[in-house]
């Protein structure tokens, strides 16, 4: 029986083939489900709910691209005060659907930076965001200077997804506030490649310096 507590297994032991295999004939509840827990305050669960939703929705797109973009316009509203349903991991839902399909709707990423980037609740995700669209999306490379004004941040967590999503972009000039960040010990947890790591802000801006020059 499909129901909420059998795809929270699906996404828990990350068997995401299965959940794209049976989502072309049960979409809605699928993604209505996937959808659900993009709210959760486990992070863990939550970044994998958002990889599986970018997959589940890659196939949907292939037969009904439109009922994708009705999603992601969905979490664009849950980002407004007049939702009344705030879903903090919108930014990075909308760009984990982005990045499987971006000849789709890499479009709607510019709507969902703009949202997001001066709203503190949403800065984090957003962060995350351009450095997963990294390469994908134009309009990552107009707000570069925004993004390096992070690093300044008094929230430790936003210098390091900061200098995370710096490394992605390849901003070599900004090389020397990356070094400023070297004895930054605040830790944080970032999801990459598929895991949950705690890194240090120094740690992510070094990570980001070696993508930078290599």
């Amino acid at each position: 029986m499909l129901n909420k507590q059998t795809i929270t297994k699906l996404v828990q032991d990350k068997k995401y083939e299965q959940l794209m295999q049976i989502a072309p004939e049960n979409s809605t509840k699928i993604t209505r489900f996937l959808v659900r827990l993009t709210y959760t305050k486990d992070d863990l669960l939550r970044c994998q709910a958002t990889e599986a939703l970018g997959l589940v929705s890659a196939i949907i797109s292939d037969n009904d691209p439109e009922e994708i973009r009705d999603l992601i316009r969905r979490f664009l509203w849950t980002m407004t005060e007049e939702s009344g349903t705030v879903n903090y991991g919108a930014p990075e839902a909308v760009a984990e659907i982005i990045y499987n399909r971006p000849q789709l709707y890499a479009d709607l990423a510019p709507m969902m930076i703009t949202a997001a980037i001066d709203e503190a609740v949403f800065q984090r995700g957003m962060l995350w965001a351009i450095g997963r669209l990294a390469g994908q999306v134009n309009y990552i490379l107009e707000i570069v200077p925004k993004i390096i004004s992070f690093l300044d941040s008094p929230n430790p967590t936003l210098r390091g997804y900061a200098a995370w999503a710096l490394g992605e972009i390849g901003i070599k000039h900004c090389i020397d506030q990356l070094n400023e960040l070297n004895d930054d010990n605040n830790l944080l947890n970032i999801y990459i490649n598929g895991k949950l790591h705690q890194k240090t802000v120094g740690e992510l801006a070094e990570l980001a310096k070696v993508k930078i020059l290599n």
